[in-house]
C-alpha cells in the first residue's frame, strides 16, 4: 500500500483499497478522490485534474478517473513488474506501465482529509502540468515508439504531399514554371517522413530489447524476494 505523507488519505480506507486485490479482481487499485467534484480545490485545479485524467485515460486505453492519486495498493507481482524510470512522480508512469503490461487496474472511491500544507513535489501548477506532460510523453514513447513515430511520419507525409500535388496541378496547367519551390518543399517533408518512419522501426527494436531486459530484472527481483523473505516463491513469474 502506498500513501502520501501529508495526511490526505485516511488509514481507515485501506481495507476498501485492498478488497479488489484480495478478491482477485485487480492487480493495482487506486483510491479515487473524485477531484473534479472536490469543492475544496480551486476551479482551475479541478479542471486541470479532469483534463489530465482524460489524457491519461486515452494513453492507457481505459477510464482513469484520478490519475495522480497517491493512495494505492498493488499485488506483489504488480510491484515486481513496475520499473519507475522518471524522477518526478510514480503515479502516472505506474498507471501507463500497468496498462501496457496488461495488469488489471481498478479504482475505489475514497474520502480524503483536507491537506494541511502545500505539496513539496512541485513549486507551481504550471511546473506540475509541464512535468506530468513530459512524463506521459516519455512513458508512452517508451512503450509504443513505433505507433508514435509512424503517426508523426504520416503527418509529415501529408504536409509534404500538399505542395507536391500543387506543383503537379500547376505543371499540368502551365508546365509548372516558377513553382519548383513547391516540389522542393514537398520533397523535404517526404524525406523527413521516411526518416521518421525508419527511426520508428529502430525505436521499436530498442523497445523490444527493453522488454527482454525487464523480464530479466523481474526474475532478479523474484530471486531477491525469495532470499529475503523465505524459501517459498514470492510470486509466480508469467514469463516462465
Amino acid at each position: 500500500v502506498n500513501t502520501d505523507a501529508d495526511g490526505q488519505y485516511p488509514a481507515s480506507e485501506i481495507p476498501r483499497l485492498l478488497e479488489p486485490i484480495l478478491s482477485g479482481r485487480a492487480a493495482r487499485v487506486i483510491g479515487d478522490r473524485r477531484p473534479s467534484e472536490d469543492m475544496r480545490l480551486s476551479w482551475l485545479k479541478r479542471k486541470l485534474q479532469k483534463l489530465g485524467s482524460r489524457v491519461v485515460s486515452w494513453l492507457a486505453g481505459q477510464e482513469i478517473p484520478d490519475a495522480v492519486s497517491g493512495f494505492r495498493a498493488m499485488t506483489r507481482e504488480a510491484a515486481i513488474k513496475t520499473h519507475i524510470v522518471t524522477g518526478f512522480s510514480y503515479t502516472i508512469e505506474s498507471i501507463l506501465q500497468a496498462s501496457s503490461k496488461g495488469l488489471k487496474i481498478e479504482f475505489v472511491p475514497i474520502t480524503t482529509n483536507a491537506v494541511s500544507r502545500p505539496s513539496r513535489l512541485f513549486r507551481s501548477k504550471t511546473q506540475f502540468v509541464l512535468r506530468s506532460a513530459m512524463t506521459m510523453l516519455r512513458v508512452f514513447f517508451m512503450f509504443r515508439p513505433l505507433a508514435v513515430l509512424l503517426w508523426m511520419s504520416g503527418i509529415l507525409a501529408v504536409i509534404g504531399g500538399v505542395p507536391i500535388i500543387r506543383f503537379l496541378i500547376l505543371w499540368m496547367v502551365d508546365g509548372g514554371k516558377g513553382h519548383i519551390q513547391s516540389l522542393v518543399l514537398g520533397g523535404v517533408f517526404i524525406i523527413l517522413a521516411a526518416m521518421t518512419a525508419v527511426a520508428g522501426f529502430l525505436a521499436d527494436l530498442m523497445a523490444t530489447n527493453r522488454r527482454l531486459l525487464e523480464m530479466t530484472l523481474e526474475k532478479v527481483k523474484l530471486m531477491e524476494c525469495e532470499a529475503a523473505v523465505s524459501k517459498e516463491p514470492c510470486a509466480k513469474s508469467t514469463n516462465e
